[in-house]
């Protein structure tokens, strides 16, 4: 999974970059508790603050977030060069790279938050509310289309699946 750019990608790869995922909010909270153990370990009952370990992490968090987004844009990169084919494969990287974009305008958002009053005299806000929306947009797009094949035109009798389902139209 992690030498994606440097060998062909196969099934097993990208399954387990697709699970991580999926499992980002598990493993930002996995950083957290770490963060937390070893800077908190001496004296558990007067904890002052945890902000360094969310709002002023401006390195861990924010590469824990990324990699697994990474790991799949590399792949997908990857799976264009061996197989010339941009749709679907540079498409799908653009996918993973709109989470690159959340992550950075999130941190600088955070990085920068203590020089304004109000969170929406903050730039990086309003760019990180933009980020976030494309990549969501992109993300429902890429999901409904691609992975659950609504909407497709050439499903013949499946009206609005994809031509291959696993239920019968008798149950849908």
């Amino acid at each position: 999974m992690v030498s994606a750019p440097f060998f062909p990608v196969q099934f097993a790869d990208f399954w387990l970059a697709d699970q991580l995922n999926s499992l980002v909010t598990a493993l930002m909270d996995f950083q957290f508790l770490t963060c937390f153990y070893f800077t908190n370990s001496n004296d558990w009952h007067n904890i002052n603050s945890v902000s360094q370990c969310m709002e002023k992490d401006f390195i861990i968090r924010p590469i824990v977030n990324c990699l697994p987004a990474w790991f799949r844009f590399a792949q997908c990169l990857r799976r264009y060069r061996d197989s010339r084919e941009a749709f679907p494969h540079l498409a799908n990287a653009g996918k993973y790279s709109t989470t690159f974009l959340v992550v950075i305008f999130a941190t600088l958002r955070n990085y920068h938050s203590s020089k304004y009053a109000n969170t929406f005299d903050n730039p990086f806000t309003y760019a990180w509310m933009i980020s976030q929306t494309v990549s969501s947009c992109y993300a429902l797009t890429w999901d409904l289309k691609m992975d659950w094949g609504l909407f497709d035109k050439n499903a013949g009798e499946n009206t609005l699946l994809r031509e291959e389902i696993v239920y019968s139209s008798s149950v849908i």
